[in-house]
């Protein structure tokens, strides 16, 4: 938990965020102190959230912690006594997200790879799901049906691909016919 009081530009970081950020404890600090825990460009992310929390209410981003491999998604809300935003303070939680990141990382990778190698393949290939919708294709597939640049998104059904490749079907036909 984080406790910022813009006021006097001060933030309470509790035991336990101190330590993912590698502090001994519990600290109150200065809010540059306090952004100089976060990687530099998130800092100014962060600042310019923690800014315009009174205006939207609610900050909500990731970052990346500055001493540690620690991906921290910042979530916090005004908090005042009164109606009003004077006085207000601006109170959050810092959950760990790392391994959520970190798994995303292993999925892009594994995606990039995935794409570069249905793109080496010397056959066409196509993925549907069990939907009958369109998952994957590589370009070989593309220029089979002659598809313009754009024209296959995912998601797209079956039979709206197949209508779409009739064209080049009935095209290859007729110059085999007339040859």
């Amino acid at each position: 938990v984080w406790d910022w009081n813009p006021d006097v530009d001060t933030v309470f970081v509790t035991d336990s965020l101190a330590r993912i950020l590698g502090l001994e404890g519990a600290i109150e600090c200065s809010g540059q102190d306090f952004l100089r825990l976060f990687s530099r460009p998130d800092r100014e992310r962060l600042r310019a959230s923690l800014r315009g929390a009174p205006n939207g209410g609610e900050i909500d981003l990731e970052v990346l912690a500055a001493h540690a491999p620690v991906w921290l998604q910042m979530r916090g809300r005004i908090v005042s006594g009164s109606g009003d935003h004077t006085n207000a303070r601006i109170v959050g939680v810092a959950l760990d997200v790392t391994e959520r990141k970190g798994a995303q990382a292993r999925v892009a990778a594994a995606e990039s790879r995935l794409r570069a190698a249905l793109e080496s393949m010397s056959e066409s290939f196509v993925l549907w799901d069990s939907r009958r919708r369109l998952v994957l294709w590589n370009r070989k597939f593309r220029d089979l049906f002659d598809f313009a640049e754009g024209t296959l998104k995912p998601g797209m059904s079956y039979d709206a691909v197949e209508q779409a490749a009739s064209r080049a079907i009935k095209s290859t036909a007729c110059a085999t016919v007339s040859s």
